[in-house]
């Protein structure tokens, strides 16, 4: 694969994970949380699975399952119920522009339990992060319903949290084991993580049913199917023709992508401030993975 190719593809993922959050924004307002980051993991982890089938099955050597488990349940039970959950309070630019601290949350984390030590090039990085996410996360808090965006803040930084950790703990599972197999099992224990908080919540019913109507099912499918094949799909490839620094700095421009998308989309109001911010986290998001 040529490389302008592989540069083009982590452009598409980016541009479609910019997508699906504009849309799960929408249909956040419709279904709960929970039952949506169910039923699009329960459809992600039947298209995995139908991947996996058909190159020989899966190769999970040694403790890497219960790792990748572990990791599966924080990141995606934890932490995509809870991005959901903000996407209600939160304009869906801030809440992808909040999502930026991941990788800096993930830098603290690996210091601290993998004994890592970033370079003198990542600190800059991770300052034009915290500045661009805190110049977005202002223009969210100035007026009205700010009890409401603080909330979505909260629920935010809780799903970066969880996010980071359970990255940080897949790490430690994949050694040996193939992204696609690492992230079937993160997928499926992640999706019977979240099978047990429903049924606690009420059961599948009452979590399932809003995400069956025949005015949402349609968007929802649109959703799984841009974000697995569009996001998922799209970034991978990339990664057969660029490097991993390079593809994982193109799929960081989400936020660049989804101001256009939820001011014409949503109607949301994108100041000229949130256009810095998200273009300093961008900034920031490149410089990490260049050092």
């Amino acid at each position: 694969m040529h490389p302008t190719l592989g540069i083009g593809l982590a452009l598409v993922s980016a541009l479609s994970w910019a997508f699906g959050s504009t849309l799960y924004k929408r249909l956040g307002e419709d279904v709960p949380a929970v039952g949506l980051n169910l039923i699009t993991s329960v459809l992600g982890l039947l298209l995995l699975l139908a991947v996996v089938a058909t190159s020989g099955g899966p190769n999970l050597p040694g403790s890497a399952p219960w790792l990748l488990a572990c990791s599966g349940i924080v990141g995606i039970t934890v932490g995509d119920t809870l991005f959901f959950r903000a996407l209600r309070d939160l304009d869906a630019h801030a809440v992808v522009v909040l999502s930026m601290l991941a990788p800096v949350l993930t830098i603290g984390l690996a210091v601290v339990w993998l004994g890592e030590q970033p370079r003198p090039q990542a600190w800059t990085g991770i300052a034009l992060v915290l500045c661009g996410v805190g110049a977005v996360l202002s223009t969210q808090l100035a007026g009205a319903a700010t009890g409401r965006k603080r909330r979505g803040v909260g629920f935010g930084l809780g799903a970066v949290v969880a996010m980071a950790a359970g990255t940080v703990v897949a790490k430690q599972g994949l050694t040996g084991v193939s992204a696609l197999d690492a992230t079937c099992v993160r997928v499926g224990a992640g999706t019977l993580g979240l099978v047990a908080v429903a049924l606690v919540r009420g059961g599948l019913g009452v979590q399932l049913a809003p995400c069956l109507r025949p005015q949402v099912l349609p968007r929802l499918l649109l959703g799984v199917a841009v974000v697995t094949l569009g996001g998922f799909w799209a970034l991978h490839a990339s990664l057969q023709a660029v490097d991993l620094a390079v593809a994982a700095s193109l799929h960081a421009t989400e936020p660049l992508f989804v101001l256009p998308i939820a001011a014409f989309w949503l109607g949301e109001r994108v100041t000229p401030r949130a256009i810095v911010g998200a273009s300093a986290s961008v900034a920031g998001v490149v410089v990490l993975y260049a050092a």
